[in-house]
């Protein structure tokens, strides 16, 4: 068995499939995933919502363009993401310069599945993004 190197985890399980049998619950899997995403899509408007991705970790902060399946389902979802110079230019009293912060915008999600390679964690981040962000109103971040 020969796995690409430019193959996402993802990409790799549907080899796994092939090779098992599984193909059925693979496409289960994925349709899922699918009509998850087409319902972020439905029930949240994302003309004026950007996405970031920071974490803090071993006294250090970390600003990351997408993360993982995290960033796998803002991406497929539409979700913008500011320009990763504009990330990196956060300074260490981060509520005082972040939109998200003022507004009380700001949405927490676990370690675990914002890194977890798995359709489980595909599934929970997009319940957590609908049950957060659906039905509100955002302000919208205004650059300089």
């Amino acid at each position: 068995m020969v796995i690409r190197d430019d193959a996402s985890i993802f990409d790799t399980y549907s080899l796994l499939a092939d090779i098992t049998g599984t193909q059925d619950r693979m496409t289960f899997l994925k349709a899922r995933n699918g009509c998850q995403i087409a319902q972020i899509k439905r029930l949240i408007d994302m003309s004026n919502i950007t996405s970031s991705v920071f974490q803090g970790n071993e006294g250090r902060f970390y600003v990351e363009h997408t993360y993982g399946p995290l960033g796998r389902v803002l991406r497929d979802a539409g979700f913008k993401f500011p320009a990763i110079e504009q990330l990196n230019a956060v300074v260490s009293d981060v509520c005082q310069d972040l939109t998200a912060c003022q507004h009380n915008q700001l949405i927490t999600i676990p370690r675990e599945e914002a890194s977890s390679n798995s359709f489980y964690a595909l599934g929970a981040i997009s319940y957590m993004i609908i049950s957060n962000i659906s039905g509100r109103d955002f302000v919208p971040f205004e650059g300089n």
